[in-house]
């Protein structure tokens, strides 16, 4: 048995062993860490700070569990790396005082878990997870009742009209011999759609959808640095049991909807009228005819950049009509039809 396998002869110390590891972007010298204890000093004078010091000492990151703000602060005064664990409250804000007490002793936290657009280096209540999105917050909207910033009504931005400002339309005809040329093209600018179903592909599962994902949740945030992620992590249930990501009204769903239409085009030729002498037939055309054939748009899925246009008796184009299902909303686009024609003249 010995003879079929391969043995490498080797002395102990021919090999230095290498222990390092990184954490949160910082080394260590050692993957081992300490427990997530707390009130140590109970058993042992000054406990915590003592076991901060051993940590800094082996290299090793340091955990602290639910202990007092002093105690975070006495730890982290050593040099020791500390991570602060904190359990779930009933009320946030206990949770949110001890995060920012252990931010402010100078504890290790992963920067990405405020958010996945974490811009201006700003830690506002409301964001929850890493790879959520970081809602803007307005310059000189109100605070909370205690000085703190958070997001609200007040922080919500126009995204856009359902009013284009311009509309308009293209036609010419050409012709040459017997064959007849004729083209349409209208286009809209200006105004925007919600795309409220692009929001429910990404919403889905039980309770919500109940349909298929979309492909794009394979451009969502998976880890942190992710660099190739469009948008923000994908949550199952995204309404009820995520950080609602993407059932908010949002630059997610909120789409441009300027486009171009290919709307009429059309082909005729009449046959020669020698051809048609001898079936007493005066004129013969043939033709065939496309209707709304391509739209130019940045609008994404299968919704219609005309969405607004509703279908009862009171709407009008471009109305604020919703593309979530609303009866009266039409947001699938019109169907591209292919006409044949022949019209003969006696």
């Amino acid at each position: 048995y010995f003879d079929s396998i391969l043995l490498e002869m080797r002395h102990i110390d021919a090999v230095k062993p290498v222990s390092s590891v990184t954490f949160f972007g910082e080394s260590f010298q050692t993957p081992i860490a300490t427990a997530a204890l707390s009130h140590l000093s109970n058993t042992c004078e000054n406990g915590m700070t003592k076991m901060a010091e051993g940590a800094r000492m082996a290299g090793a990151l340091c955990f602290s569990g639910m202990g007092e703000e002093a105690e975070i602060k006495e730890m982290c005064a050593t040099g020791a790396r500390v991570i602060k664990i904190i359990k779930p409250h009933a009320d946030n804000h206990t949770a949110i005082a001890k995060i920012r007490e252990a931010e402010a002793a100078g504890a290790l936290y992963d920067k990405q878990s405020h958010g996945y657009r974490r811009s201006d280096g700003l830690s506002i209540a409301g964001r929850k997870d890493a790879g959520d999105y970081e809602w803007c917050n307005r310059p000189g909207s109100k605070k909370t009742a205690d000085g703190r910033e958070q997001i609200d009504a007040e922080d919500m931005y126009e995204l856009g009209n359902v009013m284009p400002h311009s509309t308009g339309g293209l036609n010419n005809t050409f012709r040459y011999k017997n064959l007849t040329f004729s083209i349409y093209v209208d286009y809209a600018l200006g105004h925007s759609i919600y795309n409220y179903m692009k929001s429910r592909f990404v919403q889905n599962t039980l309770g919500n959808s109940n349909s298929n994902v979309d492909k794009m949740v394979y451009d969502c945030w998976r880890f942190p640095n992710d660099k190739n992620a469009k948008y923000a992590r994908f949550f199952p249930n995204d309404a009820d049991y995520g950080n609602r990501n993407f059932s908010r009204a949002s630059d997610f769903n909120v789409e441009k909807a300027d486009y171009l239409c290919l709307r009429d085009v059309s082909i005729y030729y009449d046959l020669p009228e020698k051809w048609l002498k001898n079936i007493w037939v005066k004129k013969l055309t043939v033709g065939v005819t496309g209707n709304t054939l391509c739209y130019w748009t940045g609008v994404t899925g299968s919704i219609s950049p005309e969405t607004g246009m509703g279908t009862g008796s009171g709407d009008s184009m471009y109305s604020a009509v919703s593309t979530g299902g609303s009866e009266n909303s039409s947001i699938a686009p019109a169907a591209r039809k292919i006409l044949f024609n022949v019209k003969i003249t006696f």
